[in-house]
């Protein structure tokens, strides 16, 4: 099992010719979990990933995106036979 997170800030400003005030030219958050789990059983492996991505903008049209994302898989292995012939 697996657990990732993270958090990232960032901001920005610039001084414009207006005046001495700090205008904000970048301000956006980016925040991500996901999670892994998977094993195996009897030859067959299996397990589950989910993931959530959000990021955000608050300068300018404040434009952002959200994402959730789960995926299932598996796997089965079959062992050989031998049908030597006598």
């Amino acid at each position: 099992m697996s657990i990732i997170g993270t958090y990232r800030s960032e901001r920005s400003c610039r001084i414009t010719v207006a005046g001495a005030e700090c205008v904000p030219f970048v301000d956006q958050v980016l925040r991500t979990a996901s999670l892994q789990a998977d094993t195996s059983v009897r030859g067959f492996s299996f397990g589950l990933q989910v993931s959530y991505d959000d990021r955000q903008s608050f300068v300018g049209q404040q434009t952002g995106s959200t994402q959730f994302q789960v995926g299932l898989f598996g796997q089965l292995d079959f062992g050989t036979a031998d049908f030597s012939m006598r």
